[in-house]
């Protein structure tokens, strides 16, 4: 039996159960298949409430939810691959976590869903994010070359 609730209310469970899969499963691995089965929501309930895109105005809050689980998610895993280059002397930070908690903010930059750069403007936020990079958190010399050659990128370039 179809339940009819408030549009605030169903949007506010739709979002709740993104959140709650997006723990448990990660953003990548969440599917619209599994929201029906947590909400109990028929398929064009949700494209009622998130009718486009997540990136979409409208899905402002849903991008939110999911860049705040992408932050919690991976700042600690971050945050120790960094506090192993600072014992091996690769990096220099005084500050670890909160350095990736801000890389991973900045990296929201290069998001086609939330900004339409055109491609020269991104490759020149990608060499300024790099540059960012080697200044937050005192990259050494020889770490630079593995970093940028990672990245595809020559360090003339940057």
């Amino acid at each position: 039996m179809r339940v009819v609730k408030d549009a605030d209310i169903r949007k506010a469970e739709i979002l709740d159960a993104a959140e709650k899969l997006f723990n448990e499963k990660g953003y990548s691995k969440a599917t619209t298949e599994d929201i029906f089965e947590m909400t109990g929501i028929a398929r064009g309930t949700l494209y009622y409430h998130f009718k486009s895109r997540l990136h979409e105005k409208e899905n402002s809050e849903l991008h939110q939810k999911s860049f705040q689980q992408s932050l919690l998610r991976y700042t600690p895993v971050m945050t120790e691959i960094v506090e192993q280059g600072i014992k091996s002397s690769e990096f220099s930070t005084p500050y670890p976590k909160e350095s990736v908690e801000l890389l991973l903010c900045a990296s929201q930059l290069h998001d086609p869903g939330v900004f339409q750069w055109s491609q020269e403007e991104r490759a020149q936020k990608k060499k300024a994010f790099f540059w960012m990079l080697e200044i937050t958190l005192g990259i050494a010399p020889d770490a630079k070359e593995k970093l940028y050659r990672l990245a595809g990128l020559s360090q003339e370039v940057v």
